[in-house]
């Protein structure tokens, strides 16, 4: 169960909606179909699920709230924990290009959240992870899932691809599927083995996508102009203002 952008922050109900087709808005019934037949869906936050935090999510995004740690904390928990999860991973991002732009308030926040997890009885973990530079090459709904369907063929950034393994070595640990070395190792496997890539178009399909799209990343709509900025003079880049990248995208009018 995903959120849409936030901020300067492109949300995943966002990306997967690039998807030609791709529903994201189903009924419990289907949802809980798909998962049992398929294993996986990805969906956006019913109405009815937590009515009190998506008034508060619209909210915090126009009254300069959006960082606050207490409204972060019980926006993500309470969605969890209504939903009925019996295990919670969390991946709580820190850099320029967080809500959590600094160490010490990124281990706070993930502090309270697994606190709040583990008092109703949630098996919880939390993971800091980097976004002082952007993940991976793209930025941008349609861009950022092309460059999903490359790592997971093993063929994306490395940056992107460590990640993903990490959180999902993580979430197989929390199902006592072994040491979290074993369970990083199975991660890997599925993506050498072509495993990831098609239970993603397993769950595309079952939600109304053009698998298409997956299978051929240049049929995905183009924007109309294309600019190709160069560097004036050879370099390395040293710094990223990673929040800035969001907010060109994701706030400009």
């Amino acid at each position: 169960m995903s959120g849409r952008g936030l901020g300067h922050t492109g949300g995943t109900i966002d990306k997967m909606e690039s998807i030609p087709g791709m529903r994201i808005d189903i009924g419990r019934e289907e949802f809980l179909n798909i998962v049992k037949t398929v294993g996986a869906s990805v969906i956006g936050q019913s109405g009815n699920l937590d009515p009190a935090d998506k008034k508060l999510y619209a909210l915090r995004d126009v009254t300069a709230t959006v960082e606050s740690i207490p409204l972060i904390a019980c926006s993500i928990m309470s969605k969890k924990i209504a939903a009925g999860s019996d295990c919670i991973l969390l991946d709580v991002k820190c850099g320029s290009g967080a809500f959590m732009e600094t160490l010490d308030d990124a281990i706070k926040l993930a502090e309270v959240m697994v606190s709040i997890g583990e008092k109703v009885g949630r098996k919880t973990i939390a993971l800091i992870t980097d976004m002082d530079r952007p993940l991976g090459y793209a930025i941008g709904n349609s861009l950022e899932i092309e460059e999903v369907c490359e790592t997971i063929k093993g063929k994306g950034p490395l940056d992107l691809e460590k990640i993903c393994i990490d959180l999902a070595g993580n979430m197989l640990y929390l199902a006592n599927k072994g040491t979290i070395e074993d369970c990083r190792e199975m991660a890997k496997e599925t993506i050498k083995t072509g495993k990831a890539f098609n239970k993603l178009k397993e769950i595309i399909k079952a939600q109304g996508g053009d698998i298409a799209v997956i299978e051929d990343n240049s049929k995905f709509e183009k924007a109309k102009v294309i600019t190709h900025v160069k560097a004036s003079k050879d370099g390395f880049i040293t710094h990223f203002d990673t929040k800035g990248c969001g907010c060109l995208l994701y706030t400009s009018p």
